[in-house]
């Protein structure tokens, strides 16, 4: 593998090369080789711009351990549950619980249903999940600027979100595994309008239907717990239906990733990872962690964010609801056949430092199922019923106490 200042030089030797080419071909009048020379340059410029996402070799620098409360078990779906529906509240409860989609649950709709004991199940099982993250203001650095962080945040938008529930983990190839078994893909409640005619092309390598890199509608052996990919922006989103869920706005996913702290006097102030400032390799799997491929989603615990999120920075980047560059309408747009989806975190091949900031955004057709894309689930507060949230509000509460009591002891 050459190093970084080798593969500029040759960079720079291919965009001389182009630009010469160019020359050439207009005198001449070749427009196909003229238009060829061009895109080639174009690539090179945005590759150095930062719009190119590849692996980066960067310095590692040390920062301080977050708190240590966030290292527990991760629950797992249980994908041997029967997808046949309950036949009474008892058993459909046991069912959600088992199946990871206690979200559906705490709905005011289905709450009164619940016996108090149900509740404190399905409150204390979302806690564990999930992450709240408080309503206020995230500062969105301008997408075209975001090679320089520091120019790109004195151009950053300022915009609220309101209180949601985020998931610890991303979405495993187990999780998949249960919406899979469920027959969701014959559900066409579950998907975006105009897709479901589709959905018999999100197939897997024996052409079943499921993640890209699946077969036989099984994820490869030994890989129960990292994260899923070969799928979709379609089939995430419907994923997160299933599960009760959605899939995070842009500003939703970046808050949790900076975690923002007010400030009396001027804008809050924002991390650039969700540990701290400084890259470190032990705390994410990018490029320079040499694993070359996905993790488990409980490896990297020391790259647990404010919040008690896992792995928003690298493993897999992950799809977000907005367009890429949404929020910043000015900005330069892509012209593709359709608009792209926001991406945000990194993968295991990110190569570049100013790639796996909290603040970079990528974007990549919906359609795509690529090797290094997943997605995580939130859930906006707003959702749950009065007296759900309350019991949540409690159970964070708890955790925050014992992870207060970890930290003196420690």
């Amino acid at each position: 593998m050459m190093n970084v200042p080798q593969k500029k030089w040759l960079e720079l030797g291919g965009l001389v090369a182009s630009v010469v080419v160019f020359a050439v071909s207009v005198y001449t009048k070749n427009m196909l080789a003229c238009g060829c020379s061009a895109a080639i340059a174009l690539m090179i410029i945005n590759r150095w711009r930062g719009r190119v996402v590849e692996p980066e070799q960067t310095s590692v620098r040390s920062f301080p351990s977050p708190r240590k409360y966030e290292d527990v078990p991760r629950r797992r779906a249980n994908t041997s549950v029967n997808s046949t529906p309950p036949k009474d509240m008892n058993s459909y409860v046991e069912q959600l619980l088992a199946q990871g989609r206690q979200g559906l649950l705490l709905r005011p709709e289905v709450v009164a249903s619940l016996t108090p004991k149900q509740l404190e199940a399905a409150t204390k099982a979302l806690a564990e999940d999930m992450g709240l993250v408080p309503k206020g203001d995230v500062r969105m650095a301008h997408p075209d600027l975001e090679g320089d962080i520091e120019r790109a945040m004195k151009h950053a938008k300022n915009v609220y979100v309101e209180s949601y529930w985020l998931d610890r983990f991303p979405v495993t190839n187990n999780d998949f595994q249960a919406f899979v078994d469920s027959g969701a893909y014959e559900d066409e409640s579950l998907w975006d309008p105009g897709v479901f005619e589709n959905v018999h092309e999100f197939v897997d390598q024996t052409g079943h239907t499921g993640p890209r890199f699946w077969e036989h509608g099984r994820y490869p052996a030994g890989k129960g717990e990292h994260p899923v990919v070969g799928v979709s922006y379609f089939e995430a989103a419907a994923y997160s239906r299933w599960s009760g869920k959605c899939l995070p706005t842009d500003p939703q996913w970046v808050k949790a990733a900076v975690w923002p702290v007010p400030v009396a006097d001027g804008p809050p102030q924002q991390r650039k990872y969700p540990w701290g400032s400084t890259i470190d390799e032990d705390r994410a799997n990018l490029y320079t962690s040499g694993k070359h491929g996905t993790v488990s989603v409980t490896d990297y615990a020391s790259g647990v964010g404010v919040g008690g999120t896992r792995q928003l920075i690298g493993n897999v980047w992950e799809w977000t609801t907005d367009e890429y560059g949404a929020w910043h309408s000015e900005s330069r747009k892509v012209e593709t056949t359709q608009p792209l989806k926001a991406l945000r975190g990194g993968a295991f091949d990110t190569y570049y430092e100013s790639h796996a900031i909290a603040q970079f955004q990528s974007g990549e057709l919906p359609m795509a199922r690529r090797h290094n894309i997943g997605f995580r689930c939130v859930i906006p507060m707003s959702e749950f019923a009065p007296e759900a949230v309350e019991r949540l509000l409690a159970q964070v509460k708890t955790r925050n106490n014992a992870a207060d009591s970890v930290g003196v002891a420690s």
